[in-house]
């Protein structure tokens, strides 16, 4: 998958030092991945993911310390075209709870 946002999300990871080494597992799978459906998506990381309705998903990091929101455009079947992840925000489950999955922009 093609990672968008990745420096931001480096520059916004480094404020959780604890976190670092578990962003960087993260990023290596989905930058190795290509995932055609949420269940794709779902398989490469069991029990991590949660989808919403439009088109965004809620990565659990560090053992669910962190959370990670995304927009997701799944690569094409049968094409050689990979899909891309748009990292919206990461941040504590205190910082999630203030904002709204579904739309936020932060990074």
């Amino acid at each position: 998958m093609n990672l968008i946002s990745s420096t931001k999300l480096r520059e916004q990871v480094a404020n959780y030092p604890d976190a670092v080494a578990a962003v960087n597992t993260w990023v290596g799978i989905v930058r190795a991945a290509r995932w055609e459906s949420p269940e794709d998506m779902k398989r490469a990381l069991p029990g991590r993911v949660r989808t919403l309705a439009n088109g965004r998903a809620i990565f659990n990091i560090k053992g669910n310390s962190y959370r990670m929101i995304c927009g997701v455009k799944y690569a094409t079947p049968g094409t050689a075209r990979n899909g891309t992840v748009f990292v919206r925000f990461f941040g504590t489950h205190a910082e999630y709870d203030k904002i709204d999955a579904a739309t936020v922009k932060q990074l």
